[in-house]
């Protein structure tokens, strides 16, 4: 699994709809972690879950390449949203993050959009079909205001 880590030319990787094991998904992201070419994760579909948004927000908080990850259908729920946020805020590199088909219903956005304000990077945000906050226009606005660049969020 490692060979993530160690592969000097690996800019892309795809296991959408690859069921993740816990341990899995851990080896996976201390791979990711320290990783200096992968720019795109596909992890759309793996059955995360809480543990899993763990392991991946702990790799989101160090690796200093990764630019897209995609982590819709994966069963994410407030508590690993709050954790991805708080990742979201160290993170320097990240330009996409795909979070559709989870479940973040409830008032626990509030460290999404402090997350988002931070930081300076992130301009694709996808929260379709996560039953995010009626009133999750309030992400776009608090969108970084120092940012050059065009936001997108996507809602539904």
């Amino acid at each position: 699994m490692c060979s993530v880590q160690e592969s000097g030319s690996l800019k892309h990787l795809s296991l959408a709809n690859v069921p993740l094991q816990d341990s899995a998904s851990e080896a996976l992201m201390r791979c990711v972690a320290r990783n200096s070419t992968l720019q795109t994760l596909d992890l759309y579909g793996c059955s995360l879950g809480e543990p899993g948004a763990t392991q991946v927000a702990g790799a989101l908080a160090v690796n200093t390449v990764l630019e897209r990850l995609d982590l819709g259908a994966n069963n994410i729920q407030l508590g690993g949203l709050a954790l991805l946020s708080d990742s979201i805020v160290c993170n320097t590199a990240l330009g996409a993050l795909r979070l559709w088909g989870n479940h973040f219903q409830g008032f626990g956005m509030d460290r999404l959009l402090t997350a988002l304000y931070r930081n300076d990077t992130l301009t694709e945000l996808d929260l379709t079909a996560s039953g995010a906050d009626p009133d999750v226009t309030k992400v776009c606005l608090t969108l970084h205001p120092s940012s050059q660049r065009t936001r997108g969020c996507v809602f539904a």
